[in-house]
C-alpha cells in the first residue's frame, strides 16, 4: 500500500483505512467496452452497493467532507445511484440540501438533461429543482474514464449552474477520467485515494 499523505497516523484514521480495505478486496469484471475490447470494472461496495456497513458509508461521506469546499455551495449534487447514500451522509453532516441526477425523465419545466457516455454504453439522467446561480458542489463513488463526470459538468454550466467543487471517493487513475475532465470543462476533480490494476491486484494510494 503506498501513502501520499506524510505524518498521518494510519491507525487513527479508521475511516480512510475502511475505504482501503474494502478497495483492496474488490473483485475485477471484465465489461464490452462500445468501441470493443474489454474494460476491468472494480466490483465492490463502495461501487455497486453490495453490504454496505454503516460504517463504511459514514467513512465514504466523511472522507469526501473532508476535501470539498463544502461551505460555498448551496446544495449537494450526486448521481444516481451510487452517489446517493454518499451524499445522504454528506448533506446530514453539512446541512447542505442533496440533489439527485435521476435517470427518469419527468419532463417538467426547469428540468436539465444530462447524455452520459462511459466505457460500457450511453445513458441519460435528469436534474430537476436548480435554477440558474445555484452553487452546488458534486460528489460520486468513482471516477473511471470521466464520461458522467464531463457531461454532468457541461450541462450544469449550460444551464447557469455555478460549480463549487468536485469530488470522488476513488479515481480509477489508468483510465485518465480525471485528465479527460480537466481537458473538456476546466474543472479539477478531487479523488480520496487513487486506485491502479496490476497484474490483477488492486494498488490503492491515498
Amino acid at each position: 500500500m503506498e501513502s501520499t499523505r506524510g505524518g498521518i497516523d494510519n491507525q487513527q484514521n479508521i475511516f480512510l483505512q475502511e475505504v482501503v480495505r474494502v478497495l483492496r478486496s474488490a473483485r475485477i469484471v471484465k465489461f464490452r467496452q462500445l468501441e470493443g475490447g474489454f474494460y476491468d470494472y472494480v466490483m465492490s461496495p463502495i461501487t455497486d452497493g453490495n453490504i454496505l456497513t454503516p460504517r463504511l458509508i459514514w467513512a465514504m461521506g466523511l472522507e469526501l467532507l473532508r476535501i470539498l469546499n463544502i461551505e460555498k455551495a448551496d446544495y449537494i449534487l450526486v448521481p444516481e445511484a451510487m452517489g446517493i447514500h454518499i451524499g445522504s451522509v454528506m448533506s446530514i453532516l453539512s446541512g447542505k440540501p442533496l440533489v439527485i441526477a435521476r435517470k427518469r425523465r419527468y419532463g417538467v419545466e426547469g428540468e436539465i438533461e444530462v447524455v452520459k457516455k462511459t466505457a460500457y454504453g450511453e445513458d441519460r439522467m435528469y436534474i430537476n429543482g436548480l435554477k440558474r446561480g445555484d452553487r452546488v458542489v458534486i460528489a460520486d463513488a468513482i471516477i473511471a474514464t470521466g464520461g458522467t463526470l464531463s457531461s454532468l459538468i457541461k450541462a450544469l454550466v449550460e444551464h447557469g449552474i455555478q460549480i463549487v467543487d468536485i469530488g470522488v471517493l476513488v479515481e480509477k487513475e489508468e483510465l485518465g477520467g480525471v485528465e479527460r475532465v480537466l481537458k473538456e470543462t476546466g474543472f479539477k476533480v478531487k479523488s480520496v485515494v487513487r486506485i491502479r490494476l496490476h497484474e490483477g491486484e488492486i494498488i490503492v494510494k491515498y
